[in-house]
């Protein structure tokens, strides 16, 4: 059988050298770790407290980076969508060829995707924490709103937390 670690004969030793060492090394030593660690933690507040401040102007420049380019964006997707407007039935055909998108439609939704006009896409305010998706119909047998609306929040690993709908 082999063992790991001093044997008990050398702990009992060690534990002796510490008890009968002088007391006054003892409190010096305990006192100058005790500034060391004192110092090491205020240091590493102030630099967990640089990290933060720097993190926080990152999150600021990525917001205006994205808020730009999506301003540019704009007229392309507006310009886009009067084409898609022109190819009948594109959304319902492109929704039912989703397998991840057909996966969340009910045994009815694909009879009412027939009259979907529009669909839109907008981040919500702070990009990250969501999206939300508009569809808007023509007039039809299904329901009256001209609009229907589904806002998916995501936590901080960009998963999907909740759903909210409106117009429903």
């Amino acid at each position: 059988m082999t063992s790991s670690g001093p044997s008990p004969r050398k702990i009992k030793r060690v534990e002796e050298d510490l008890t009968n060492s002088d007391s006054s090394d003892d409190d010096d030593q305990q006192d100058g770790l005790a500034e060391t660690t004192r110092q090491a933690l205020s240091d590493l507040h102030d630099c967990q407290n640089e990290l933060n401040a720097l993190h926080r102007k990152g999150l600021r420049a990525n917001f205006q980076v994205k808020t730009k380019y999506n301003k540019l964006r704009k007229p392309h997707y507006d310009k886009r969508a009067t084409f898609i407007e022109k190819i009948p039935n594109l959304w319902h055909k492109a929704i039912l060829k989703n397998p991840k998108v057909q996966a969340l439609l009910d045994d009815g939704d694909g009879d009412c995707l027939q009259f979907l006009k529009k669909l839109e896409v907008e981040e919500l305010e702070n990009a990250d924490d969501g999206f939300r998706i508009k569809f808007i119909f023509y007039e039809n047998p299904f329901f009256e709103n001209e609009e229907l609306v589904k806002e998916f929040q995501l936590d901080p690993y960009g998963e999907l937390i909740n759903k909210f709908h409106r117009g429903f």
